[in-house]
């Protein structure tokens, strides 16, 4: 589990902080994840079954790329 896993949601508001444009992303990122396994499992068709894991992983990268920019930006704010 990385932080955005434990991170509300949060709207996009004109003027947003760094920190908070990334919370955004990652939590973007998540549900977009999240939708591509649920329809991974709506299906039985192994074409789309692929191309669901597929996306999903790609979501997943994004995610992680993100938690990692935000983690090193928090840390140097003393988080």
């Amino acid at each position: 589990m990385k932080r955005s896993d434990y991170l509300v949601d949060i709207e996009y508001q004109k003027g947003m902080h760094y920190e908070d444009m990334l919370r955004l992303a990652m939590k973007k990122e998540e549900k977009a994840l999240k939708l591509y396994n649920e329809l991974a499992k709506k299906t039985e068709r192994e074409d789309l079954i692929t191309l669901f894991k597929v996306l999903s992983q790609e979501e997943a990268k994004h995610k992680l790329a993100l938690e990692t920019l935000y983690d090193d930006y928090m840390a140097t704010q003393g988080d």
